[in-house]
């Protein structure tokens, strides 16, 4: 059995003993090849997924039937028939709280609740929101929806499976219980974008262990879940970074592990995490781990009671970094970690 989170203090011989510990040959944290590869998109069971419809706002709700226009007066009944009837750039609208069957997004389009809980649980193999968008200027918002894994699940189910888009912004929503990722972040095309912000992704861990254990200092390069996993597909020989990844104002909580980035020289991966809180990890509160693509910069955070703090893989090249500006609390992990470099606050002109 492993301490539960309330007993953190602990006598100096435990504490040697698991500094020692976090000290760990490099071959077992060599794989930067990342976790499992990403779900498989299911087939729309109604229209194409990629069909645009012609309504530049549409609506779902818990009375509505698919055989509806998905118009405010006739809405449907799912998110997936409302995409097709919804012109590409267009909005989804929640009418009233209900749970909501998964959807795939092959276009531009914002899905958005607003004053209600507008929840999606996936069954079996079926992540809750998949985006596959090929299109580079493709930009997919996600607004105020409740996520929440399933224990019939399979373990490489997501909350939110990003396999391509130009960019996707994921905002006031929350992400729980997946066997997977709260939202993995896994693009096979250039230059796409990520933004978390105003987020909750909590109690993505183990099924074997309980949320209320803590203090592991596992490497978990393949072993999840994660809060966030950043780990794309793609690969370019630019110079300039392919992947940013933004996080603000978001909480990772009760974890297996909290933020997540693999990325090797070719993946060129910037994540960006600010006025955010990563606690309670089972195992690490951010790792990375690569061949020098992944930097990772750190402002205001607060990164507290996970089994380690921060941590990179043993193997990685120079070119892999976590960064601070100096203003985070990293604080009461069993091994606090340690940082590449202090980065000086600019004010602005």
């Amino acid at each position: 059995m492993k301490p539960i989170k309330t007993a953190r203090r602990r006598s100096l011989p435990v504490i040697v003993g698991v500094l020692a510990a976090a000290v760990l040959p490099a071959s077992v944290l060599a794989a930067t090849s990342g976790p499992n590869p990403p779900t498989t998109p299911p087939a729309a069971s109604h229209p194409p997924a990629g069909a645009s419809g012609p309504l530049p706002r549409s609506w779902v709700a818990s009375a509505g039937k698919d055989s509806n226009p998905c118009t405010r007066q006739a809405p449907c009944a799912t998110f997936q028939r409302a995409f097709t009837q919804t012109s590409t750039g267009g909005q989804i609208d929640v009418v009233d709280s209900s749970l909501y069957s998964p959807v795939t997004i092959t276009r531009a389009v914002t899905i958005k609740a607003v004053g209600v809980l507008a929840g999606i649980r996936p069954q079996n193999a079926q992540d809750g929101i998949t985006i596959d968008c090929t299109d580079p200027t493709c930009r997919v918002v996600i607004d105020g929806l409740d996520l929440y894994g399933s224990a019939n699940s399979t373990s490489t189910v997501d909350g939110i499976d990003i396999l391509s888009a130009g960019a996707v912004r994921i905002q006031h929503s929350r992400l729980a219980q997946f066997p997977d990722a709260g939202i993995r972040f896994g693009p096979n095309n250039p230059e796409c974008v990520l933004v978390v912000q105003d987020t909750t992704v909590s109690d993505n861990f183990p099924a074997t262990v309980s949320d209320t254990n803590s203090g592991s200092t596992t490497p978990p390069s393949n072993n999840p879940p994660w809060g966030l996993l950043v780990t794309p597909a793609g690969a370019d020989s630019s110079s300039n970074p392919l992947y940013t990844v933004t996080v603000r104002r978001s909480s990772f909580d009760d974890n297996s592990t909290g933020i997540g980035v693999f990325a090797d020289t070719s993946q060129a991966v910037t994540v960006n995490v600010s006025h955010s809180e990563v606690a309670d990890s089972y195992g690490y509160g951010i790792f990375t781990a690569g061949l020098g693509g992944a930097v990772v910069r750190l402002n205001a955070n607060d990164i507290t009671d996970n089994g380690v703090g921060v941590g990179i893989a043993a193997s990685n090249t120079a070119g892999d970094h976590i960064d601070s500006f100096g203003n985070n609390n990293i604080s009461g992990n069993l091994v606090d970690g340690n940082l590449n470099q202090t980065l000086s606050l600019r004010s602005r002109p």
